[in-house]
Formats: structure tokens, C-alpha cells, sequence
């Protein structure tokens, strides 16, 4: 108690001194100590402290931030028993760009400082390395912000595939340290990074400043209304597929009224195991398609059924959505980039890509597609920006999820293609995965006319309670058009058909209403097969081809009679007798 009261009176000896005109020369705690406090506003809401050399008579500010220092406000808080002299003002401003002189007076006399500001940024620059170029950050020490100014992205591209994993070169300035061992960053969606220096740490925030290429709109030139699939042409790796479909045949299907090809290719007709092309079946697509760009027609190249993958001797979609096979995926990715690459010559306007066929992720809203889809939109894009692309809907491509499509905001070229074969019942009569029913069908109405055939077959006893009619097909097509419009997107049937195991009248009638409905919703269509088949307008028994005459006339309004059909079909090669 007794020193601090003797601390206590020192204090008010040495505050009355000056009064008192006595010079003790403040011997006591604050001798040569003028500045308890020096402080400067950062340019920011908040300030800093100086630190003061007594020894060296220096004051020396250092801003984390960079800020002009031509107009430093700053604060002095002097000791007991000093005066201001030079600022006269302990509050003030002053110009920092070069050491300045402060000056303060005590009994002692008048003692002076050089006080001086700089610049200490933690971070100096940011930058990576994009498509080949340099790209600089623009570093905002304000908002502790680093932007990155991108101008080589295309409208119709993917920034969160491309910039979602950047590695970047980062210079820190003297004695910053990063908080983490990162150097990988998603510029995308604004990620944040952190470096400390002492116990101050400093957050600056990643962004990517794009100036997008706009893309020319090359599907308003693409005409398509009304085509067929080239079907089994490239999609059976064991048969003579080339033999299928002969270049000299092309203009048939001009002549037949029809004006696109859906091309569906399997990866083991073009590519071999080792990924390489097939140099004939790569040929053959090079010549139908440089035929379309000729002729007025157009052809969209169908990836129809990948190869398996390493490891397995059947395709499996779900693998590609399985965490365990990322190989796999890549595969999937790498062949769309080759074969954008190889066909990216031909006109936009005239040859489009589908991605794939009938993708099945098992989410009930697209989302393991719709992020494999980036994925493959991404290197397709990368290779032709401005290609026409058909993406398929996702569950089997059901119109039903056409309204989760998406593609890039700016993508005037994206198509959503959907497959229509409803009833399953009727359209797969005594096909496929449906021949265990062998009762009756009927269309239109109940598809399963007698409670009989339901009871009989009780599997398929849900049809006898469902009803298909010219106005339902007519709504179900409405729908999936209002749902391409609502996803910004134009829409596309790939394909449809009805077996030809159905009685010819209500197999005429069913294509009459589902033409009639694509037509009216302007849904444009390629039917599925173009010879022979269970499905398409042309039949074929022991090598011998036949036009349905009548259904050619709904497909496509071509009225021929049998004489002519089989002048035609003899035209082209083919065995009519």
C-alpha cells in the first residue's frame, strides 16, 4: 500500500512539473517514453497500432491491408508530462509516402520521432495455369477478395467441372503461413482460403470473374421433323453391321418423306478394347454424315450402349453412378471427348451427339445423371463448344423427367430427348421382356379388354384397370412439352413405335394418334428402326423387303402404292420378290 501510494504521488509530481516551470527531467517511469499510444485508421472500421522504437526514436505503422498512405489518419496518446509540438494536434493527418517528423516537448525539452507507413499484404499474388494461359487474381485487400478474370469459357460450358478443383500458386508475404496444406481450390462457388501470421489470421475469398463467349444458336437451322433410327446399323459388335445399311441407301428414307437420322452406335463397333477406333465404322459415319451435310438432311450420332466395363463382360449403367468404379466413369467421359474430337469437323447445323440411351440412375430426380451429364457435356464442349447436343431424359427417358433436364444457362444448343412406347403392353406385344402375356390387347381403351386375360395373367393384371385413347396420348404429349419449355429446353422423341404383332388397325391407329399428338405439341420424332424389326414401317421375311404403304402415310404424309413402294425399295438394292 505504501509504494502504491508513493507510485501515485510520483504521478501528480510529474504531471504538475511542466506547470510549475521545473525541469526534473521525468526520471521516473516515463523518462524518454513520450507515446503511450499510436494509432492509425486502416482504412477499414477498424485501426492499428504503431509500433514505437524509444531507442531508435521511430514509429512505424504497418497496414494488412493495402491502402493509400498519403492521407493517414492517426491518433497520438502521449504520456504524463508531454506536449505536442509538431502536429500541434494529437489527433490528425498526415502524408506517409515518405518518413515524416513528429515532435514533442517535456520539461526536458522537445524530442523527435520519424514515423513512417507501409504496405504489408498477406497475400502478394494468386494465379493457375488455364487452358494452356496464365490467369492472374486481382487481389482486393478491402474485401480480401481475389478474383480471377476468365474470358476463354463458352456459354455452353460447365465452370463448376472446370474450375471446381483449380490448383493454385499462391505468394505470401515475409512470415504468413497458410492455415491448411490446400492447394487445390473450387473457384466455382466462391471458396475461401486463410493464412495467419502470428495470432492474426486473414480469410480471403476465391472468385472466378467470367466473361462467357456467347455461342452461336445453331438449332434454329437444325430442321428435323419427322426421321427414323438407323437401328442395328452400329449396334451389334458380332454382326456384319456394315452390310446393314450401305451408303447407296441413304436417300431412301429423303424419298420416303423423312428428313433426320437418329445413328445409334455401340463403343464396341467403333472403338476396340484398347480404344481405338475402328477406322471402317468411323469412315462410314464420316460419309452418312458429310451425305446429310449434302442433301438436307440430318443425323444425330447416338451413343447407344457403352462397352463394359475393365473387369466385366456386360454393360451395367448403375457402375457409372458407383463411387467404386471412378475408372469407369472417366472411360464414359474420355470416349465422348474423342468423339467430339473426331467429328467436330461436320457442320452443327446438320450432325448433333447424344450422350447416351435410356440412362436409368435410380434417383427419382435425375441427379446422378444430371452430374455425370456435366461431367460429359463438359468434355464434349471442350472440344465443340457449339455442337448441337440431345440430352436424354433420365428413368429409360420418360417424358416424366423431362422437367429435370438442365444444361448450362447460356447452352442455345441443347435438345431433351425422351421415348414413347405406352402402353408397354401394346407396344411390346408379344416382344422382349413382355412375351409372357399372350391374351388380347386392345387400343384404344382398356389395353387388357376381358377379366379373363387379367386373371389369367395377374402379372399384368393392372392394364385391365388402364385405359390408353387419342386424348391421353394426346395429354401425356402436352405434358412433356410444357415440361421442356419450363427447362428452357427444346424436346425430341427418339424413339416410338408399336409391334407388329398388334392387329394392323389398332397398331395403324395408335401411330395415327401419337403422330397426330407429337405434331400438334411440335415435338419433332425419329421412329425406332428403319428395316425390318418388330416396330418400324418396313417388314422383311426371308430377304424380302415391304413397305407398309398405309403407315408411311402416317409417318410422314408419303402416299405410294404397293407398285411403287417396290420400284423404290428395288432402287436401293433391296429384295422385293
Amino acid at each position: 500500500m505504501k509504494n502504491l501510494l508513493k507510485y501515485i504521488l510520483l504521478l501528480i509530481y510529474v504531471a504538475l512539473m511542466p506547470a510549475c516551470g521545473e525541469d526534473s527531467g521525468l526520471d521516473g517511469v516515463f523518462a524518454n517514453k513520450p507515446f503511450a499510444l499510436v494509432t492509425a485508421a486502416d482504412g477499414g472500421r477498424t485501426s492499428i497500432s504503431a509500433v514505437i522504437d524509444d531507442g531508435k526514436r521511430t514509429i512505424r505503422l504497418t497496414f494488412d491491408k493495402q491502402r493509400d498512405v498519403d492521407a493517414v489518419e492517426l491518433t497520438f496518446q502521449l504520456n504524463p508530462g508531454y506536449a505536442m509540438v509538431s502536429p500541434k494536434e494529437p489527433e490528425t493527418t498526415m502524408d506517409l509516402t515518405q518518413p515524416r517528423t513528429v515532435t514533442v516537448s517535456s520539461g526536458a525539452g522537445e524530442v523527435s520521432y520519424e514515423i513512417s507507413a507501409r504496405n504489408e499484404t498477406p497475400v502478394l499474388s494468386a494465379s493457375f495455369l488455364f487452358r494452356g494461359k496464365p490467369i492472374e487474381g486481382v487481389i482486393d485487400h478491402e474485401t480480401r477478395t481475389v478474383s480471377f478474370p476468365i474470358t476463354t469459357i463458352y456459354a455452353s460450358e460447365y465452370p463448376e467441372e472446370l474450375l471446381g478443383a483449380v490448383p493454385l500458386d499462391i505468394t505470401l508475404s515475409d512470415g504468413y503461413r497458410p492455415t491448411s496444406e490446400k492447394v487445390s481450390y473450387d473457384l466455382s462457388t466462391g471458396e475461401s482460403f486463410s493464412v495467419y501470421k502470428g495470432r492474426n489470421t486473414y480469410t480471403y475469398r476465391l472468385v472466378a470473374d467470367i466473361a462467357p463467349i456467347p455461342v452461336a444458336d445453331h438449332l434454329s437451322d437444325f430442321r428435323f421433323r419427322r426421321g427414323v433410327n438407323l437401328a442395328y446399323w452400329m449396334t451389334e459388335a458380332d454382326r456384319d453391321w456394315l452390310g446393314y445399311v450401305m451408303p447407296a441407301q441413304f436417300p431412301l428414307w429423303k424419298e420416303l418423306g423423312f428428313d433426320h437420322f437418329r445413328v445409334p452406335v455401340d463403343e464396341l463397333c467403333i472403338f476396340d478394347r484398347e480404344g481405338r477406333f475402328n477406322e471402317k465404322a468411323v469412315g462410314k459415319l464420316h460419309e452418312l454424315f458429310t451425305w446429310c451435310e449434302q442433301n438436307g438432311m440430318y443425323a444425330i450420332l447416338d451413343l447407344h450402349t457403352p462397352a463394359p466395363r475393365e473387369g466385366s463382360d456386360s454393360y451395367r449403367e448403375e457402375e457409372l453412378y458407383d463411387p467404386a468404379y471412378p475408372e469407369f466413369r472417366a472411360h464414359f467421359v474420355h470416349v465422348w471427348r474423342k468423339l467430339a474430337a473426331e467429328f467436330k469437323g461436320h457442320n452443327p447445323k446438320c450432325v448433333a451427339f447424344e450422350l447416351l440411351n435410356e440412362p436409368h440412375d435410380g434417383t427419382p430426380d435425375a441427379t446422378g445423371w444430371n452430374k455425370l451429364q456435366d461431367e460429359v457435356l463438359t468434355a464434349v464442349r471442350e472440344q465443340d463448344p457449339e455442337r448441337i447436343v440431345f440430352i436424354p431424359a433420365m428413368g429409360w427417358q420418360d417424358y416424366n423427367y423431362i422437367k429435370y433436364a438442365r444444361v448450362a444457362g447460356e447452352d442455345s444448343n441443347a435438345v431433351v430427348s425422351f421415348h414413347y412406347y405406352l402402353p408397354m403392353l401394346l407396344s411390346h406385344y408379344k416382344m422382349l421382356a413382355w412375351v409372357g402375356y399372350q391374351g388380347a390387347v386392345q387400343y384404344p381403351g382398356v389395353v387388357i379388354p376381358t377379366q379373363s386375360d387379367a386373371d389369367k395373367y395377374p402379372q399384368y393384371a393392372s392394364f385391365h384397370k388402364t385405359t390408353y385413347n387419342a386424348d391421353r396420348i394426346m395429354g401425356e404429349m402436352s405434358n412433356a412439352a410444357s415440361d421442356g419449355r419450363n427447362a428452357g429446353l427444346a424436346v425430341h422423341c427418339g424413339e416410338f413405335g408399336c409391334s407388329k404383332n398388334v392387329a394392323e388397325a389398332m397398331r395403324l391407329a395408335w401411330f395415327t394418334d401419337m403422330v397426330a399428338a407429337m405434331e400438334a405439341n411440335n415435338i419433332p420424332w425419329t421412329l425406332w428402326e428403319c428395316l425390318d424389326g418388330g416396330f418400324g414401317f418396313v417388314d422383311m421375311e426371308y430377304g424380302i423387303y415391304r413397305i407398309n404403304c398405309p403407315l408411311l402415310k402416317v409417318l410422314t404424309g408419303k402416299e405410294l402404292t404397293d407398285a411403287e413402294a417396290k420400284a423404290l425399295l428395288q432402287k436401293y438394292g433391296f429384295k422385293t420378290e
